[in-house]
């Protein structure tokens, strides 16, 4: 019996030329005597080899009596033995031992990483940093709900939430310089080539701007952006993109990147600039080897964070949500429901989400409502079986908001949620894992479910004359649903009776097959019609190109999914992005009427002067500039309206209205206002530049103003518009920085009257963000008017008046 085996360190068999591998003896047995002598080599199998094992390339080195053979360098591709001959001096014999080691070539490694990276898919850095906020909010959540129970988990707890955050914010500050490009995630895959280690990089390109012909690029390496030693962001231009691109790839070989000993390869997908591109350079980032393995900690740590916030997206589905919702009202058949009918009277019904696991992780453990064990919900899966599932949500008096967990999968959240022993980080990621894997599966279904004004108006009927379980009103089946004990059936046919109440009756419940695949209905007029399918919105422009900072971007999009809400917000201007949150300047409070500066509208004749014409207005600040063609918008806008073309033809009439602006709404600001909302009182807060400084408009203390955040709505779940204010302070906070400084454009009581000026009814362009976490453009009224209508959102309340005033928004 052989004494000793060989092991390797790193303990591969396929390695790359340029590895180093120490290879030692493993004793068996703990009796074996220490004196005994090693000799080590190795021979390629592709030659002949002797009877002793010596062949032609044979190689040997006697290490003594330290057993080990210590980081051998392979440099030759090829399939190798390693030999040992052990020498046992208290017994005059000898053993040979043997490892077979695969050497492969570098770029066919290489190549093989590129391919699993392109398979796995490549990280968007805006994703992560979004879902890095949410992973950051429900670990917190977990941990206030589930404390950690020792010291250890405390102070492991405190670590990784640093961790977490420090990478949020690095991460935020290298996305800083593209938040106004689209950016492309290339594939970058490294082998170190002494520790054999293989690293997935993440890297980015984004075309900053285009000057003269001439494209600046940048390449990000966001690998780990916590080192900002380490990390790399790094610019280079060219004609088209393809060169810069090139060049940047040059500077990164040549003085971008500080991995160590090895190689790196890179492709760039086609839609970037054309054509795929690829490449390959050897690094040799040089140090200590001791500092090696602290280097590569330092990438896993980075490729743990991105691969911890990944979630799952779960698919909702209108079928299993109408089913619950028709079984609901299945006894109340003769009161007038019509689940087809959606959003005309105010209210949605049954819709088709998508929720991400972060987000039910968050449900379960916190929240306004805090979702909690259900009814056993009995629902036909794709394949028309009866499947017994567990309802986790939030039952309310008129909706349904949760997941569908098939039973015999339930215990293992009981599991999670009731072991004492977990941390919070261990805690939060096993119900992300639980619910990922259980949604890929097909046994988890997100269901939202919100009843309409028909629907709410009979929940509390049910048969006069009948009675029993299967005769209970709607409010009490949504009570039953509540109930852990109870189960409710959807795959029964509805119970249909006529006589709960005089009169005409009438029940529509519409083929939810069909209605999956043409929700919503198609309105005119805010009258629904089915047969049209839902409007496509278009995904927003970049933040910096709506006036917004893309760090504020998202918090809007974290509010409106946190708070279960709909905020529209108007798109400002691009060019004061760059003064938010500097030293010398605000956001434009509600009193200052005059605009932001913008640039030229090139299709559009600059108005002639009326005096020596001065330098132009800085663009992005607020300017009451008399040649500026937003200046010249907002006087024709004043009551009684009248147009730019007018007031050009009329000298006279022009500067008084000029005037006339300046004195009583900047020179003068109406600070206190009648109950016809006529000004009171006047205070004097601004004053204008000189010509020199373009007319740049200043408080009394000097600071120039940036645009503010204009919100134009913020509507709840039951479509009904809602005072925005505290989530004006909630997201002033969170922004560190007083964006948001009046309320909503749609709680503006004169928004519909010509007193509004050029501000009258609805005001996109605006980006609307969803409770669902998504967001979506608006770049006109009739797309303003349709989301609304396809939403449940009270359209009438809004703008019915200004319809009715002004004429029609026609959506058709």
């Amino acid at each position: 019996m052989k004494q000793y085996e060989i092991t390797a360190q790193p303990e591969l068999r396929t390695v790359t030329v340029g590895a180093k591998i120490t290879y030692s003896l493993h004793q068996k047995f703990a009796t074996i005597p220490n004196n005994d002598w090693y000799t080590w080599g190795y021979y390629n199998d592709n030659d002949d080899v002797t009877e002793n094992g010596h062949g032609h390339y044979w190689k040997q080195v006697d290490v003594g009596d330290e057993a080990d053979w210590k980081d051998h360098e392979w440099t030759k591709v090829g399939h190798f033995t390693v030999v040992c001959r052990v020498w046992y001096a208290s017994e005059g014999k000898e053993e040979f031992l043997f490892y077979h080691q695969w050497v492969e070539d570098t770029d066919v490694a290489l190549a093989r990483d590129l391919l699993k990276s392109r398979k796995e898919g490549l990280a968007d850095p805006f994703k992560v940093l979004t879902h890095l906020y949410s992973y950051l909010k429900v670990l917190k959540q977990v941990a206030a709900k589930f404390p950690p129970t020792t010291a250890e988990q405390k102070a492991d707890y405190e670590k990784t939430v640093k961790s977490y955050e420090d990478f949020r914010d690095k991460l935020a500050e290298r996305l800083d310089k593209s938040w106004a490009s689209k950016r492309y995630p290339i594939n970058a895959v490294h082998i170190e080539a002494a520790s054999q280690t293989h690293s997935k990089l993440n890297v980015f390109v984004a075309c900053l701007s285009v000057t003269d012909g001439v494209q600046t690029w940048t390449l990000v390496d966001w690998t780990n952006p916590t080192r900002r030693d380490k990390t790399t962001e790094l610019e280079a231009t060219g004609a088209t993109a393809e060169e810069a691109i090139r060049n940047l790839m040059s500077k990164w070989d040549s003085n971008g990147n500080r991995y160590y000993d090895g190689k790196i390869s890179w492709e760039v997908a086609a839609d970037v600039c054309g054509k795929p591109l690829s490449g390959d350079f050897t690094t040799n980032g040089r140090t200590t080897w001791d500092t090696v393995a602290a280097f590569f900690e330092w990438i896993a740590m980075g490729s743990a964070v991105v691969a911890a916030v990944a979630t799952a997206i779960v698919p909702g589905t209108q079928v299993v949500s109408a089913a619950i919702w028709t079984s609901i009202f299945s006894s109340t058949a003769a009161a007038a429901i019509n689940i087809g009918q959606r959003h005309e009277e105010g209210f949605g019904s049954a819709r088709a989400d998508a929720f991400d696991v972060l987000t039910i992780v968050g449900n379960c453990v916190a929240g306004a409502g805090i979702w909690a064990r259900g009814a056993t919900v009995v629902a036909n899966n794709a394949e028309g079986k009866a499947i017994r599932y567990i309802l986790i949500g939030q039952v309310a008096t008129d909706s349904v908001q949760g997941v569908l967990i098939a039973e015999d999968h339930f215990e293992k959240y009981n599991e999670i949620m009731n072991d004492k022993t977990l941390s919070p980080q261990e805690r939060t990621d096993r119900l992300m894992e639980l619910f990922r894997s259980l949604a890929i599966a097909g046994t988890m279904t997100y269901i939202s479910i919100k009843g309409t004004k028909a629907d709410l108006e009979n929940l509390n009927k049910g048969p006069k004359h009948l009675a029993g379980e299967e005769f209970k009103s709607p409010a009490q089946k949504l009570e039953d649903l509540k109930d852990p004990k109870k189960v409710l059936d959807t795959t029964k046919p509805p119970v249909t009776e006529g006589h709960t109440d005089e009169g005409k009756q009438k029940t529509t419940v519409h083929d939810e097959q069909k209605r999956a695949h043409n929700e919503p209905e198609e309105h005119a007029g805010g009258i629904a019609r089915r047969g049209r399918p839902k409007t496509t919105f278009p995904e927003p422009p970049p933040a910096k190109q709506r006036g917004m900072r893309e760090s504020d971007d998202l918090k809007f999009s974290e509010k409106a999914k946190e708070k279960g809400v709909t905020i529209f917000v108007r798109d400002g201007n691009a060019e004061g992005v760059d003064f938010v949150g500097q030293d010398g300047y605000k956001g434009k409070p509600e009193t200052m009427k005059a605009k932001t500066a913008k640039a030229a509208d090139p299709s559009k004749p600059p108005p002639p002067p009326w005096s020596q014409p001065p330098p132009p207005p800085p663009f992005g600040i607020v300017a009451f500039h008399p040649e500026h063609q937003r200046t010249l918008e907002m006087i024709a806008g004043e009551p009684p309206p009248t147009t730019v073309e007018a007031l050009l033809s009329n000298p006279a009439e022009r500067r008084a209205r000029y005037d006339k602006f300046l004195h009583e709404k900047i020179e003068k600001t109406p600070v206190e206002f009648d109950a016809e909302g006529h000004p009171t009182k006047y205070e004097q807060i601004y004053q204008l530049g000189t010509a020199e400084e373009g007319y740049v408009v200043k408080d009394l203390k000097g600071y120039k103003f940036h645009g503010d955040y204009d919100l134009h709505g913020v509507y709840g779940p039951n479509g009904k518009l809602m005072d925005s204010t505290p989530f004006r302070a909630e997201l002033n906070k969170e922004f560190e920085a007083e964006l948001i400084l009046h309320g909503a454009h749609d709680e503006w009581k004169i928004r519909n009257t010509d007193k509004a000026g050029v501000n009258k009814g609805p005001q996109p362009p605006c980006t609307v963000y969803t409770p669902d976490g998504k967001s979506y453009h608006l770049a006109d009224r009739k797309a303003f008017k349709q989301f609304f209508l396809e939403n449940g959102l009270d359209w009438e309340t809004a703008y019915g008046e200004f319809e009715r005033k002004y004429g029609t928004i026609n959506i058709d």
